[in-house]
């Protein structure tokens, strides 16, 4: 395992969202599919060619994705972490989205200084 925390938000560079780490559902997942491949390499290539073909059509995507964890009994992508992470998560979250440009913009719109005259804010 490694220092970093399991679940971690920012902003991203232009404060336009929030983003979101999740490496340990990333490895996860990978180590679920070397498994599969060290196991069964014909089905795991099988259902990494159905994943190439539907990589730009969304809808047969999320298909080829559902068979994919089905048919190599991979897990969700989910993980589970503690109280003190999760308010941890939830600090960043809140941090970050207060950052993002439009909680800013959303702000501004809400906030008409005193010696503004609301006529001319708008």
């Amino acid at each position: 395992m490694t220092d970093k925390p399991v679940l971690s938000a920012k902003p991203d560079p232009l404060w336009m969202r929030v983003i979101l780490h999740a490496d340990e559902v990333r490895n996860d997942s990978f180590r679920e599919l070397a498994r599969a491949w060290r196991d069964n390499p014909d089905l795991a290539v099988e259902q990494l060619d159905r994943l190439a073909a539907a990589v730009d059509r969304p809808i047969a995507w999320a298909a080829a994705v559902a068979d994919m964890e089905c048919d190599l009994q991979m897990g969700h992508a989910q993980i589970g972490i503690d109280e003190e992470q999760a308010r941890g998560l939830a600090d960043e979250l809140v941090a970050a989205a207060q950052l993002t440009s439009s909680a800013r913009m959303r702000a501004e719109r809400l906030v008409v200084l005193p010696h503004q005259d609301r006529r001319r804010a708008a």
